[in-house]
């Protein structure tokens, strides 16, 4: 009974069998991921409707028309505002605002709260305020026009007086 019990393999073959299939998975994930392996896209950014509707609006054109060209730019203005774009917003308010000025077509519609708004937002004081006198003009003249209303009317023109005295 002397003798000893010899395992059937030898600790290197068995660290070497290990290493093998080491470097196969290794060749087998390599072969996957050149060959198979779909890489993901990126996802675009989160829908916005805002952006979508700027996009369309520029694709489509500045119409002709008085009432449509005041509309289409102050949609755009009101979609960029929305995506916090306020310079591209500003610009557009004072098209549309333009295109009211230009036109006896419109009607009674200014502009002037939110562009007095954007410039009062970039810091520009003098400007927000000149808008924000415009607003009051228009708004006494309105209740010039229609003196049934002018209670509602001088509401909105208190309101406005504080915004001028908050600058």
């Amino acid at each position: 009974m002397g003798e000893q019990f010899k395992p059937h393999t030898s600790t290197k073959k068995w660290f070497a069998g290990i290493g093998i299939a080491i470097v196969l998975a290794g060749i087998g994930l390599a072969v996957y991921l050149v060959f198979f392996h779909k890489p993901v896209k990126p996802v675009a950014g989160p829908y916005n409707v805002d952006r979508e509707r700027t996009q369309a609006l520029e694709e489509q054109g500045v119409p002709v028309e008085p009432a449509a060209k005041v509309s289409y730019y102050s949609q755009l203005a009101q979609h960029y505002e929305a995506l916090n774009d306020k310079d591209k917003a500003l610009t557009n308010y004072l098209k549309a605002q333009a295109a009211v000025d230009a036109s006896k077509e419109v009607g009674q519609l200014v502009f002037y709260m939110p562009i007095a708004g954007l410039y009062k937002d970039k810091g520009d004081k003098t400007k927000a305020k000149v808008y924000f006198e415009k607003e009051i003009t228009y708004l006494q003249q309105f209740v010039h026009d229609h003196p049934e209303q002018a209670a509602g009317v001088q509401t909105a023109v208190t309101a406005v007086e504080g915004e001028i005295k908050a600058l």
